[in-house]
């Protein structure tokens, strides 16, 4: 994502941490094998998720990464993180309970001794349908207004203290939040003596970004106490750590004369997404597989005659597809064998995937190890790992999982 080249790495003197927060997401529980399973691992365009996260740190200059997770996603995180070709230093933290995205930055707090990025997310009572008014400064990009709003076009009051403040204001509907923010390390101390802070998304960022124009907050909830010296090295060092990133969060002369900074780095071009629900799962690997440059289908995967793969689609390593099957706008993982006249329309089949004959499956994913029988009509179906679908079965719109019953 970045062409920044990577440094030597020092781990006692680290610029930045990331704490990559794999966490369980509620709209995912579906996909994977526990509902405390983080969705870290499932295939974007068949390389894991976390693959992306690591990548765009690693090519940022960002070599100390934290992830945090379940302990129920441990064990597989390990064993994928000791396969994974990268040059940083990555830890895994394993936490027992979970509270918030907060919460589990203050479990792993100890671990956290520089300005620090936190990356993803997981646990949010909100929908991910939720429309956010967004206020950026223009002349100096701060995050100025962060409001929820529940219908489209609804008016808006502005308290005039926030527009005396930052007249040049423009306001958005159309953004979203993508979970990526980077903190100076004070705000951990702060986070640490808050307890009732459980979510950084729904409970510290709006709070930050009101006290901004709002200096009675800084002492009501004990920011100020918090916030060092803006004149010091370590204060000012975010702006390094933005710029380490691709950030520019384009800081004004304002900006510096204030004790509380909240930037916003609106990114215009290239991709970035949250898998945290079904259909932007769905919508991630379709983008990524068509933009993906090379081969689109594994030199080990075995096509028969008269079968067709899209130049939309990819076919994963030693994945077998007998006569006539057709693979259009989809992502096949590996090791898969699908049988003969079959049809594979805007879906995602992950590995070890087992697919009868005369299957049609359109806009559905079926996670590794499922098997579909014979001459099975899917359409909008999520078919959860290790589970067998039987012959001749006729499903629309439906979760298939080990406690669902089939006709």
């Amino acid at each position: 994502m970045f062409s920044v080249a990577a440094q030597p790495f020092d781990s006692h003197k680290p610029e930045i941490t990331a704490v990559v927060l794999a966490l369980p997401e509620k709209g995912m529980a579906v996909l994977t094998e526990h509902a405390s399973k983080s969705h870290a691992l499932l295939p974007i365009a068949n390389r894991p998720m976390i693959w992306y996260t690591l990548q765009w740190l690693e090519q940022g200059g960002v070599l100390d990464i934290k992830i945090v997770t379940t302990r129920e996603s441990e064990a597989d995180i390990v064993g994928y993180i000791e396969v994974y070709k990268g040059i940083a230093s990555i830890t895994v933290k394993a936490l027992g309970e979970v509270g918030g995205t907060a919460d589990a930055l203050r479990q792993v707090a100890p671990l956290i001794k520089s300005n620090f990025v936190s990356e993803g997310g997981g646990g949010s009572t909100k929908s991910a349908d939720t429309q956010l008014c967004v206020g950026i400064d223009q002349p100096t990009s701060r995050l100025v207004l962060l409001q929820e709003i529940e219908e489209e076009h609804e008016d808006l009051a502005l308290p005039m203290p926030l527009i005396r403040r930052f007249p040049s204001m423009a306001l958005s509907e159309k953004m979203q939040d993508t979970h990526i923010y980077l903190f100076r390390r004070w705000v951990l101390d702060f986070v640490m003596a808050h307890p009732e802070i459980e979510s950084l998304q729904e409970d510290l960022l709006p709070l930050m970004v009101r006290a901004q124009s709002q200096p009675r907050l800084l002492e009501k909830h004990d920011i100020a106490r918090h916030i060092p010296d803006a004149s010091t090295t370590a204060s000012m060092g975010v702006y390094d750590s933005a710029a380490q990133l691709g950030l520019n969060t384009g800081e004004g002369d304002q900006a510096k004369q204030d004790s509380l900074e909240v930037f916003a780095y609106v990114r215009r071009g290239g991709i970035i997404g949250r898998a945290n629900e079904v259909p932007r799962y769905c919508d991630l690997n379709s983008v990524v597989a068509r933009i993906t440059t090379g081969a689109h289908t594994d030199s080990s995967a075995v096509l028969a005659q008269q079968t067709q793969v899209g130049t939309e689609s990819m076919v994963g390593a030693s994945t077998q597809l007998r006569e006539r099957c057709s693979v259009k706008r989809s992502v096949v993982g590996a090791h898969c064998n699908i049988g003969k006249d079959v049809k594979i329309i805007n879906s995602v089949v992950m590995d070890h995937v087992t697919i009868g004959d005369g299957v049609r499956l359109e806009s559905c994913v079926v996670c590794k190890l499922a098997s579909i029988g014979n001459n099975a009509q899917l359409k909008g179906c999520e078919v959860a790992p290790n589970v067998s679908v039987p012959d001749a079965s006729n499903l629309k719109n439906t979760e298939i999982s080990s406690d669902s019953e089939v006709l």
